[in-house]
């Protein structure tokens, strides 16, 4: 109500921050949920990274069939 500006900041109280796979395994009681939960992830991580590199794949081959020849045509005729 004073219009002065009112700043405010909060710490971590401890530095330990569970992911939400470590905390069901806690609660469950079954550790190894939690390393499988990291797997699946990385699993799912790796197979966009494939997908990527695919389409990559897939773009630079449509480029050397398609538009480069046709810049290599268009930069002979100049040379001309």
């Amino acid at each position: 109500m004073t219009g002065r500006s009112i700043s405010r900041s909060c710490q971590d109280a401890d530095e330990t921050v569970l992911s939400a796979a470590e905390m069901k395994a806690v609660a469950v009681g079954k550790p190894m949920s939690a390393e499988k939960m990291k797997v699946d992830n990385e699993v799912i991580r790796l197979k966009l990274l494939k997908t990527n590199w695919h389409n990559e794949q897939v773009m630079l081959e449509r480029q050397f069939s398609q538009h480069y020849p046709q810049v290599l045509a268009s930069c002979a005729e100049k040379l001309e």
